[in-house]
């Protein structure tokens, strides 16, 4: 349970930072909401690739 709080909090966290730099840099809101919502994505997919990249062989399907 704890490491699912952690992994939301980093996630919220990397939406911000990609939110609030891409207002800074541009100054348009709409483009730091896409921003935000990309950030969203991002740290799941790089824990979703490290996760399955780290999986031993034997415990893959196909």
């Amino acid at each position: 349970m704890v490491v699912l709080l952690i992994f939301n909090v980093l996630g919220i966290l990397a939406a911000l930072f990609c939110a609030h730099r891409s207002y800074r840099r541009y100054g348009r809101p709409v483009r730091a909401l896409a921003a935000g919502v990309g950030g969203l994505l991002v740290l799941p997919l790089i824990v979703v690739v490290a996760v399955a990249a780290a999986a031993p062989r034997a415990s893959r399907t196909g």
